[in-house]
């Protein structure tokens, strides 16, 4: 049994000494197949990455008028959550869309002082939703259209 596989190997390295280009374009020819195969991997990897981070930076904001009352927002938010095609539904305050905007913009100091003269918060109440399809926001919508949201 040793013998033969000594044999096998003895002659395989005879073969490939005597047809030493046939046998360097062959090896050539299956590294470049291996090598996009490899390639064509890493790109499906790579783009089922990004599509999935687009994914996730898809949401709707809904704005309420200054006025709504906060309880009515979150009973509007916890009516979304029941529904199945929601994800999250993220209630942002006025005073922290003030704080969120402060943040964005505090290295602008147009922006700073204009806000600091107002006095008053000029943003709105807002629910950020999020759903677990791209394509189940045209639901959300038809939901969100309804007759008893119009705060």
């Amino acid at each position: 049994m040793l013998t033969n596989l000594l044999r096998i190997i003895k002659y395989g390295f005879l073969a490939f000494r005597r047809n030493g280009w046939l046998s360097t374009a062959t090896l050539s020819i299956i590294i470049l197949a291996l090598l996009v195969f490899e390639g064509l991997m890493i790109f499906n990897i790579l783009t089922k990455t990004a599509l999935d981070t687009l994914k996730d930076k898809i949401d709707i904001s809904v704005y309420f008028k200054i006025d709504a009352p906060e309880d009515q927002i979150l009973q509007i938010q916890k009516s979304l959550e029941t529904l199945a095609e929601v994800k999250s539904v993220e209630y942002i305050s006025r005073d922290r869309a003030l704080d969120i905007f402060k943040e964005k913009h505090k290295d602008d100091p147009a922006i700073s002082q204009s806000i600091a003269e107002l006095n008053t918060n000029p943003l709105l109440a807002s629910l950020n939703i999020k759903a677990n399809d791209p394509n189940q926001y045209a639901t959300i919508a038809d939901y969100l259209d309804k007759a008893d949201f119009n705060t």
